[in-house]
């Protein structure tokens, strides 16, 4: 039984150049209940933060100034480990356009959010990407061991278990068939989805296959 979710027991990271928004946002996430919330101005302050701590839920600003972005820190967290397996990542970006949005999903994060956004909003989203990752837990832990029989097990108990989150756990299926590299019958696998409908990270997977 997965609890309500609640940002009063999370540790909290938001990675964010800008003064203003800095402000804005932890006041926004104070006023939800969050009390433990830490600020990094770069990516090179969040790596040493990330390396002191784990951190539950991270806000990570797209655009970051000089040095790394957005993008090249999420990354660089994911290959040194600094995320934990229950952990939920969110890009932010003041773009709207569609060549950011598929930009910032590219990285594969949690989730993206577009400023402006409420308070109303912002709890919906991370609610609901943190029941999705919470029931997804075993699949995740199976991955990160490499154990992809087991992680091909553990998602279809998913889909069993909790239906609405079939097409998430699809997106998890393409990835552990990547893994496994086992292109031909990923190949098919995402020809299915595709016919269906024109999916992003099925349209991503899709090139990655055929590269």
């Amino acid at each position: 039984m997965l609890s309500e979710f609640s940002f009063e027991d999370k540790n909290i990271l938001i990675v964010e150049d800008q003064k203003p928004f800095q402000v804005m946002f932890k006041g926004m996430l104070k006023n939800m209940g969050a009390d433990q919330v830490t600020i990094s101005s770069s990516g090179e302050a969040a790596i040493v933060r990330c390396s002191e701590q784990p951190f539950d839920i991270i806000f990570i600003d797209y655009n970051l100034g000089s040095g790394r972005n957005g993008r090249q820190l999420y990354e660089e967290l994911k290959e040194r480990r600094l995320i934990p397996s229950h952990n939920v990542s969110i890009i932010v970006t003041g773009e709207s356009m569609s060549s950011m949005v598929v930009g910032a999903l590219e990285i594969q994060p949690d989730d993206y959010i577009v400023k402006p956004f409420s308070q109303s909003l912002l709890k919906q989203r991370v609610s609901r990407i943190w029941y999705k990752k919470q029931a997804l837990l075993d699949v995740i832990d199976h991955m990160e061991r490499k154990d992809y029989d087991l992680a091909l097990n553990a998602v279809n108990a998913v889909i069993q278990e909790h239906p609405r989150l079939k097409a998430l756990c699809l997106k998890f299926k393409a990835e552990i068939l990547f893994k496994q590299r086992q292109f031909d019958v990923l190949n098919v696998f995402l020809d299915d989805i595709l016919a269906q409908n024109r999916i992003s990270w099925a349209l991503i997977y899709k090139s990655k296959v055929l590269q």
